[in-house]
Order: C-alpha cells, then structure tokens, then sequence
C-alpha cells in the first residue's frame, strides 16, 4: 500500500545505479529513520520513507523555492548580509542535528537537498 500524505511533497530517490545495492539501500533507510526525527525550523520535515516497487523512497516537506547554484549562476555572487544570514541558518541546522546525532550523514540529509527559504526573523 502507498501512504497517503495530503499536499505537495519532495521524494528523494537513490541513483538508480545504487537501488540494487543493498548497502546503499541499508544507508538510505537509516539516513531516512534518523532525517525523520529531526524537528527544526531550518530543516526540511520527513514524513514517510520506505520502498515502492523495489525502489526506496524518502518523502519530506516541499519547500517552494530555489537552490542556491541557479541563484548564483544568474545573479552572481549574493550580497554578503544575506550570504551571512543563509550560513547562520545553515550553521543553526547542523548544530541541531548533530546535537540529536553525530553521525556525518544526516547533515547531507539535513542540508544536502534542502531548498532555502529565506527567513528574515530568526
């Protein structure tokens, strides 16, 4: 059965090389379990992880928005106030989560796919 969650929602999906990699699959699911209890304001939520058709599968908030590599190739370098206030907002993340767990993976779960959301009030 798929789960039912209600809005838009971003699926992280292994490369497909790796989907038949049993490791890598074992990885993913710990990454997604410990992705999953994390709770920050700067970090995007998980809601459901597991497999569907023999290919595993993150499900976690979508957040409207851009990443930072097309922001740069199109404008250039950003301003330094607002470079200040994106690593704070990164730098709030990893302190988060490597106060829950240190292990090195969840900072790519917690940061690696996440799309900025500008967020003035801190």
């Amino acid at each position: 059965p798929v789960p039912s969650i209600e809005g838009r929602v971003a699926l992280q999906l292994p490369p497909h090389r790796f989907a038949a990699d049993e490791e890598f699959v074992l990885r993913f699911a710990r990454e997604a379990s410990s992705a999953a209890r994390l709770q920050h304001q700067y970090v995007v939520s998980v809601y459901d992880s597991g497999e569907y058709a023999g290919t595993p599968y993150i499900a976690m908030e979508f957040v409207d928005g851009r990443t930072l590599k097309p922001l740069v190739r199109e404008n250039g370098p950003i301003a330094p106030a607002l470079a200040a206030d994106l690593t704070v907002q990164i730098l709030r993340a990893a302190r988060f989560a490597h106060g829950l767990d240190p292990a090195p993976h969840l900072q790519r779960v917690a940061l690696g796919h996440t799309r900025f959301q500008l967020d003035s009030a801190h």
